[in-house]
């Protein structure tokens, strides 16, 4: 059980940072590929991630990942996933240290700029990309 419980914790640590990077980053996907469906989802995500950080909502997935190192053996995180993850890993890709309130309203210009292109674009066409 307990290397079945690394490997899925493990596995829920990828999910966890594919959920921070699209919430960060997932406007420019919009922008390129717009869906309702991927604008829906991306919208719900980025209201997740804004409501659990401003209001210290604690994140089911380290809830999760706590409950499978545990399972492994392992250490369960002190802080969240993202908290403890995320500072080495932009010190590995040589990013500054500006904090997470900081880096997540770089995050929030990237989207509304993203959004903005978008809704730039459907102003002038149909939304399906068909010229008016």
């Amino acid at each position: 059980m307990s290397t079945l419980a690394g490997l899925l914790s493990i596995l829920v640590l990828i999910l966890h940072y594919a959920f921070v990077l699209f919430v960060g980053v997932g406007g420019i996907l919009v922008w390129l590929k717009p869906s309702r469906l991927l604008v829906g989802a991306h919208l719900l995500c980025v209201a997740w991630g804004a409501a659990s950080l401003f209001f210290a909502i604690p994140c089911p997935l380290t809830w999760t990942e706590n409950a499978l190192r545990r399972g492994a053996g392992w250490q369960p995180y002190a802080v969240g996933c993202i908290d403890t993850y995320l500072p080495k890993t932009l010190d590995v890709l040589h990013v500054p240290q500006i904090g997470l309130y900081n880096l997540a309203l770089v995050a929030l210009l990237i989207n509304v700029a993203c959004y903005a292109l978008l809704w730039q674009r459907w102003r002038g066409r149909d939304p399906l990309g068909a010229t008016s």
